[in-house]
C-alpha cells in the first residue's frame, strides 16, 4: 500500500485521505525506531479544539508526523461535547483553547470532567496569570500560551500522558 501511495504521490494524485494515511504510516514508522517504551503514548486519542482552523491544522499535522496516530479536531464546544457524549472512552487527551465561538473552554472543561477524568491541556492566547491560575485551578494539567514552541507543547503533552 506504501509503494501504491509513494507512486500516486510522485503522480500529484493523492487524496487527502490517502495524505492522512501516510501521515499515520510515518507516524507509525517513527514510532518503531523509538522502541515500545512510548508506544502507549502514541496511541493516545487527542482532540484538538480551537476554531483556528490553520492552528488546527499545524497542530493536528504536527502531532501526527511526531508519531501520534489518532488526532482529532473540533472547532466548538458543541462539537467537542459530541465526542464525549458519543463515547467518553473516544479521547485519551483534550487540548482546549479558551475563546471559542459557542462558549469558553473553562466551561467546556467542567462539563468534560463531568463525563470523563482525562488529561486536559489549555493552549490559549490568554496569558493573564489569572486565566492561568484559573484553568489550573479547575483541574488542567497544563497550560500553555500561544504563541508557544511546538517542540515544548509535544514536551508537556507527552508529559501529561504519561
Amino acid at each position: 500500500m506504501l509503494a501504491k501511495h509513494k507512486r500516486q504521490a510522485a503522480n500529484g494524485q493523492t487524496s487527502e485521505r490517502e495524505s492522512d494515511r501516510s501521515e499515520r504510516i510515518v507516524g507509525e514508522n517513527r514510532r518503531e525506531k523509538e522502541g515500545t517504551a512510548m508506544n502507549n503514548i502514541f496511541d493516545c486519542r487527542i482532540l484538538v479544539v480551537d476554531d483556528n482552523e490553520e492552528l488546527v491544522r499545524m497542530l493536528r499535522d504536527m502531532l501526527l508526523r511526531e508519531g501520534f496516530r489518532y488526532v482529532d479536531t473540533a472547532g466548538s464546544c458543541r462539537r467537542a461535547m459530541e465526542y464525549f457524549r458519543k463515547d467518553s472512552r473516544t479521547v485519551d487527551l483534550a487540548i482546549l483553547d479558551i475563546n471559542l465561538p459557542d462558549g469558553d473552554g473553562f466551561t467546556l472543561m467542567q462539563k468534560v470532567h463531568m463525563i470523563s477524568q482525562i488529561p486536559l491541556l489549555f493552549l490559549s492566547a490568554r496569558d493573564e496569570d489569572n486565566d492561568r491560575l484559573l484553568g489550573l485551578g479547575l483541574g488542567a494539567d497544563d497550560y500553555v500560551t500561544k504563541p508557544f514552541l511546538p517542540k515544548e507543547l509535544l514536551l508537556r503533552i507527552t508529559a501529561v500522558l504519561r
